[in-house]
C-alpha cells in the first residue's frame, strides 16, 4: 500500500521530476506516465489527471516511452480514444541521445516500448520495423548498460516463440 501511496503523489504532485536532466519538463513526465501505468493496472489511476497529463504535458516528452505508459493508462481506464492518439504519439517521437537523468537511451527505451507492445498486443505491425531498429541499434554497440540489458531481457521475456539463453555473469566468477 505504500508503494500504491507513493506513486499516486507521483502522479498528482507536479514537482516531481529530475533537477539534473536537461528537460525537466520530461522527466516529469515519465515519473506521472510510469505511475499512471502502475496504478492503472490495478484501477487506482484517475481518469481526470491522466487526461490532464495527456492534454497539458505531453508535448514535454523527448522519448515515447512516456507517451506509451501514458496511453495504455489511458485506455485500461476506459479513455481509448486518448489512449490510441497518445499511442501514434509515442510511436512518432523517438529518443535522442542527450542526456535526461533517468538512465535511459534510444536502445533501453526502444526495447522496452516493443516490449510494452508486444505485452499488449498493440501496434503489430510496427513490430518488425521496430525490432530491425533495435538489431542496427545492437550490431553498432560494444557494452550495454545494465538499463539496456535489463530491457532486453524484458523484451526476450515477452516473445515466447523464440528460444533464450541468458548467461549472468560476474567479476568475482
Amino acid at each position: 500500500n505504500q508503494a500504491l501511496n507513493r506513486l499516486q503523489s507521483y502522479l498528482t504532485d507536479s514537482q516531481y521530476g529530475e533537477r539534473w536532466s536537461s528537460a525537466p519538463e520530461h522527466s516529469r513526465l515519465a515519473y506521472q506516465a510510469y505511475s499512471a501505468y502502475v496504478l492503472a493496472r490495478v484501477g487506482k489511476a484517475p481518469l481526470s489527471t491522466l487526461r490532464l497529463i495527456w492534454e497539458q504535458q505531453a508535448d514535454h516528452a523527448r522519448s515515447g516511452l512516456p507517451l506509451l505508459h501514458l496511453s495504455l493508462a489511458l485506455s485500461a481506464m476506459g479513455d481509448e480514444q486518448s489512449g490510441i492518439l497518445a499511442l501514434d504519439r509515442a510511436l512518432a517521437t523517438p529518443r535522442g541521445e542527450d542526456y535526461l537523468a533517468d538512465y535511459g537511451s534510444p536502445l533501453r527505451d526502444g526495447a522496452l516500448e516493443l516490449a510494452l507492445l508486444r505485452q499488449h498486443k498493440l501496434a503489430q505491425g510496427r513490430w518488425p520495423e521496430l525490432s530491425a531498429k533495435l538489431a542496427d541499434t545492437l550490431a553498432h554497440r560494444q557494452w550495454l548498460s545494465t538499463q539496456e540489458r535489463l530491457a532486453l531481457l524484458r523484451l526476450a521475456q515477452v516473445d515466447p516463440a523464440v528460444d533464450w539463453l541468458a548467461k549472468v555473469e560476474s567479476a568475482a566468477g
